[in-house]
C-alpha cells in the first residue's frame, strides 16, 4: 500500500473533522451566548446544548481513531515500517502546527475562547508525542544494540 496515499487520506479525513468541530463549535458558542440572557433555560435547549457537546466529543475522539487506525493500518501494510513511521510523525506534525495556527486565527476572527479553537488539537498531540517518544526510544535501543554488537 503506498504511504502517501495513507497519508493524505488520513489528513483529508482530519481536516474534515477539524473543519465541522470548530464550525459546530462556533455554531454553538454563539448559540448559548444568546441563551445566557435568558432566565430559565427550557428542557429542550438544555437537551440541545447536551447533545452538541456530546457531538463535539465525538468528533474529537474520532480523530483519535483516524489516527490509531492509520497507523495500524500503515504498519501492518505498507512494506518499510521506519519510513512509514516518520513520514506519518512528520505529516502529523505539520498537521498540528496548522491546526495550532488556524486556531489562533480563529480566535482572533471570532470571540471564540482560546481554549476551544485549541481544544481538538491535544488528543492528537498527545498521540503524537507518544509516536515521537516511542521512535526516539526505539532508535536508543537500535543504536546501542549496534554499538555493543558491532558486526
Amino acid at each position: 500500500m503506498n504511504n502517501k496515499l495513507i497519508n493524505f487520506i488520513y489528513l483529508g479525513v482530519v481536516t474534515f473533522l477539524y473543519i465541522a468541530y470548530i464550525y459546530i463549535d462556533i455554531k454553538h458558542f454563539y448559540h448559548s451566548k444568546q441563551l445566557i440572557t435568558k432566565e430559565k433555560l427550557s428542557s429542550k435547549e438544555i437537551e440541545h446544548i447536551n447533545q452538541i457537546g456530546t457531538l463535539l466529543t465525538s468528533i474529537s475522539n474520532l480523530i483519535s481513531v483516524a489516527f490509531i487506525t492509520v497507523l495500524i493500518i500503515g504498519l501492518k501494510f505498507v512494506s518499510s515500517k521506519h519510513n512509514f513511521l516518520n513520514h506519518f510523525l512528520k505529516v502529523n506534525i505539520i498537521y498540528l502546527v496548522t491546526v495550532i495556527m488556524a486556531g489562533l486565527m480563529i480566535n482572533s476572527l471570532t470571540s471564540l475562547p482560546i481554549g476551544n479553537s485549541m481544544q481538538f488539537a491535544f488528543i492528537p498531540l498527545s498521540l503524537v508525542l507518544g509516536l515521537a517518544g516511542y521512535m526516539i526510544i526505539k532508535k536508543l535501543f537500535s543504536f546501542k544494540k549496534s554499538s555493543i554488537n558491532p558486526s
